[in-house]
């Protein structure tokens, strides 16, 4: 796990973060790791910078990722949706960057997992078991997405696709 409250779409080519290997960007710190599968969410800069600037920082790391860790899989999280009286964002502006997130993901030959769905309630905003009293993502919330993810990769492979995409 890389994480810096620095660290966002924008900034996600430049931030260096504090690791065991030294003072490294994520994509320097992957070089030295080389794991298997790579998930990335980022997005918290969402309602700050504009969405065109935060896919294409974040196309230039996935593409980076994937020209370095060919053989990895690499795993793209939607953002999840936010409550409704959200100040910083709203889940039209969400909704507009997992859809640009789903074809830099595809136009990258990476994964794209729908996060966004797994939380949302029946009124479109996060479902509230997944906030906490401070209005960020409660600990069932991560559960929740942990727990998603191996069940949309192995469902997915397992049908052969991904994305439209055909693994072999």
């Amino acid at each position: 796990v890389l994480g810096n409250e620095s660290l966002s779409a924008v900034s996600c080519n430049t931030v260096t973060l504090e690791t065991a290997y030294g003072n490294k960007t994520a994509y320097e710190t992957l070089q030295v790791k080389k794991p298997e599968n790579v998930y990335i969410m980022l997005g918290s800069d969402i309602g700050t910078s504009s969405i065109d600037d935060m896919i294409s920082n974040y196309g230039a790391f996935v593409k980076n990722v994937r020209g370095y860790l060919t053989n990895a899989g690499i795993y793209v999280l939607q953002l999840p949706p936010v409550s409704e009286n959200d100040s910083k964002a709203s889940n039209a502006l969400i909704n507009e960057f997992n859809t640009k997130l789903l074809s830099m993901a595809n136009m990258n030959n990476v994964y794209c997992l729908d996060t966004n769905t797994a939380l949302k309630g029946e009124d479109g905003n996060i479902s509230k078991e997944y906030i906490n009293d401070s209005g960020l993502l409660s600990e069932k919330a991560y559960k929740i997405i942990v727990d998603y993810i191996p069940d949309i990769v192995f469902m997915d492979i397992h049908l052969g696709n991904w994305n439209g995409i055909e693994l072999s």
